[in-house]
């Protein structure tokens, strides 16, 4: 896997429309884990006012850069299965199978597993 930190970056920021209240919440309870919250490279951030709103700790999110050798499916898996994230966060590319799938071994990886639906992508 491949990582690239947001933390020091305030000249790019992406914004995806479907980030709703309940999985911001969610993702401000994955950043008070010592752990990351990995966002695939086909997934949008959302605003940074977004993110703070809701208190999610900024200095946990990474944006994990394309892989060469694998699909987000499998970026997915091994995120998972780490153990280095308390949440992933992957484009809604992944099919609705699939994602249950996601989810469950997020689960007996103590790791929240988001999709995105929104493939917009907004420059500031």
């Amino acid at each position: 896997m491949h990582f690239q930190n947001m933390n020091n970056s305030n000249t790019l920021s992406l914004s995806d429309c479907a980030y709703q209240p309940c999985n911001l919440k969610r993702l401000a309870k994955a950043s008070s884990a010592r752990k990351w919250i990995l966002f695939t490279a086909q997934t949008h951030l959302p605003e940074l006012k977004e993110l703070q709103t809701y208190s999610v700790d900024c200095e946990k999110i990474i944006q994990l850069k394309p892989s060469n050798k694998s699909n987000e499916m499998e970026v997915v898996i091994k995120a998972i299965t780490s153990g280095n994230a308390s949440a992933v966060v992957a484009s809604g590319n992944i099919d609705a199978v699939a994602q249950k799938q996601l989810q469950q071994l997020g689960r007996e990886h103590s790791c929240d597993v988001f999709f995105s639906t929104s493939n917009t992508q907004y420059l500031h």
